[in-house]
């Protein structure tokens, strides 16, 4: 692979960033936001998603969709800081503040 083949840009379909964002919602709520859980769905989504792209577009595809996930969690880490000044990753939170979240992944235009 040359330098330029990790740069493609590969659309993600709102199916694949719906998918994604209820299962990083999900391990948020059952970690307390405090780390991925063993039983993730999360590198099943994406593993999915891979197996419907080219063989050259998947490191990329990859490690993108894995850093949107983490996006996401940071946003959800943020807003639940925000209700919640005390708050901190693993104690527990009224899970209703996630309905709060703004731009989730289906309304932003990513492309990995």
């Amino acid at each position: 692979m040359n330098g330029k083949d990790w740069k493609k840009i590969v659309s993600v379909s709102d199916k694949v960033k719906s998918d994604l964002e209820k299962v990083v919602k999900q391990d948020f709520i059952s970690s307390n936001g405090a780390y991925i859980p063993e039983e993730s769905k999360r590198h099943d989504v994406i593993k999915q998603y891979l197996n419907t792209i080219p063989s050259e577009q998947r490191n990329s595809a990859s490690w993108t969709l894995s850093r949107m996930a983490g996006d996401y969690a940071s946003r959800m880490e943020t807003l639940v800081k925000k209700n919640n000044p005390g708050w901190k990753p693993g104690d527990a939170f009224d899970t209703s503040i996630l309905n709060q979240m703004e731009d989730t992944l289906c309304g932003l235009d990513f492309k990995v």
